[in-house]
């Protein structure tokens, strides 16, 4: 077993007020894995992630890699943890801007001493992940997309087993939120993917399981055929009203119910291979 938390607790301690990020955690992750985690806001998603990856500490229980116990660890045991171990993609996009995308990725192969080998290994990463057209363009001309696609392409430079990936698709578009998944599902053919997210839609198509947190505490951790098997209520909206608004777009009949929609924003829709995904703004 590559990662394995047993009763793992994070407490937060401020001005003598003790507050619980995450608590009783029993989880086990293998190579071969993309798993989910799903919760609202300050349920300790991002948290349970920040453990996993060594970027926080946890008071309880115990947190086994390659089982190995790390309730021990001092800083320099964490540090060649996350060194040996973990690799992140997170929602910002934290890349160099003045720095084309092949020298970003070769900063994460200066362990390699071989120049050529290293230029050589950032070209196959960088196509990889299909930025090659855009290989020598600087950090602050590249899209959204193109910038999280080389902030992949570092993270795989690492060489590290586990992929710690936190709303990476978060600020792409629908398009670019397509792009990146198939290229994180490629990825966890081989390693472990563990992606933070709160898109459903992401979670059924691409994770092979799911975990849900509510509170600090984990209420669900299933196959996707478990999660995604049964209608649920939860996931739906009922209307007995009639539309307010209709209109048709490419193809789609498109109704619209209750208030009307103040202010501006967005909503997109991607068809892949015959089946629509919404991605919706701010107000929805």
């Amino acid at each position: 077993m590559l990662l394995k938390l047993k009763n793992i607790g994070k407490i937060y301690d401020s001005n003598d007020i003790l507050t619980i990020g995450i608590r009783g955690i029993n989880l086990e992750f293998d190579y071969n894995e993309f798993v989910t985690i799903e919760g609202e806001s300050g349920s300790g998603k991002s948290t349970l992630l920040n453990v996993i990856g060594a970027n926080d500490s946890y008071e309880e229980g115990e947190l086994y890699i390659a089982d190995e116990e790390t309730s021990h660890y001092g800083a320099v045991e964490w540090e060649k943890y996350r060194e040996k171990y973990i690799a992140t993609v997170f929602q910002d996009f934290n890349i160099i801007e003045n720095l084309t995308v092949l020298e970003n990725v070769e900063l994460a192969l200066l362990r390699l001493d071989d120049k050529k080998e290293r230029r050589r290994r950032a070209k196959e990463l960088i196509a990889r992940v299909g930025l090659t057209e855009q290989m020598n363009r600087r950090g602050s001309k590249l899209s959204g997309g193109e910038k999280q696609r080389t902030v992949i392409a570092r993270a795989l430079a690492k060489d590290a087993p586990v992929i710690l990936a936190d709303e990476p698709t978060g600020n792409l578009d629908a398009q670019n939120t397509v792009k990146v998944m198939e290229i994180l599902k490629e990825i966890s053919k081989t390693r472990l993917v563990v992606l933070v997210t709160h898109e459903i839609t992401l979670i059924k198509n691409y994770a092979d399981s799911y975990i849900q947190i509510v509170d600090g505490q984990l209420v669900e951790n299933a196959s996707l055929g478990e999660v995604f098997d049964y209608e649920t209520e939860a996931n739906n909206i009922y209307v007995d009203e009639n539309a307010a608004r209709e209109f048709a777009a490419e193809g789609l009949d498109i109704e619209l119910y209750g208030e009307p929609i103040t202010g501006k924003d967005k909503i997109q829709i991607i068809n892949d291979k015959g089946e629509l995904y919404i991605k919706a703004g701010k107000n929805v």
